[in-house]
């Protein structure tokens, strides 16, 4: 039991860290900022509250926001993952429940299911983000774009850490 907590809590600190000092100081293509710590909330267990889920989405966007001096924005925008995780798994769930011990992996459930869900919260968290930092429609299309490309890069980084990195 403590192992599994001790396990999210050393995902927890290394996405947090990979983003603040690796991932928001590099640009690709000009623009695109691949947002990994997201990661955490996705791979957290069916089974956790929906407290425990809206608590640790904001401690985790206040751990991006703090470093970036953004406060506010990424906690915003981790509570609205955190907030549509449940109603995401839900739509795309072929299942009416999912099987008390699995995790939201693709060892669990494929590559398919896993790129899909990745690809939806991610999405809505990018255009989300990305709006909330322009303020403004006028650039509307740009956003679209910009939140496509990032949402892109940043599930093939998460697709390619299940690979390497996720080990149960």
């Amino acid at each position: 039991m403590i192992k599994d907590y001790l396990k999210y809590v050393y995902l927890f600190i290394g996405l947090v860290l990979l983003q603040v000092f690796v991932l928001n100081n590099v640009y690709w293509l000009g623009y695109v900022n691949p947002q990994v710590y997201i990661l955490f909330l996705l791979l957290l267990p069916f089974e956790v509250s929906g407290i425990s889920l809206l608590l640790l989405s904001f401690f985790l966007g206040l751990m991006i926001d703090i470093p970036s001096n953004t406060l506010g924005i990424h906690v915003s925008a981790t509570l609205l993952v955190g907030f549509i995780r449940p109603q995401v798994l839900s739509l795309i769930s072929s299942r009416d429940i999912y099987e008390k011990g699995s995790l939201p992996r693709i060892r669990f459930y494929g590559l398919a299911w896993f790129v899909k869900y990745c690809f939806i919260i991610t999405f809505i968290y990018t255009l989300y983000l990305y709006i909330l930092e322009s303020l403004s429609f006028a650039h509307f299309f740009e956003v679209i774009l910009h939140s496509m490309v990032t949402t892109v890069l940043t599930v093939t980084i998460m697709v390619l850490s299940q690979f390497l990195f996720i080990k149960e």
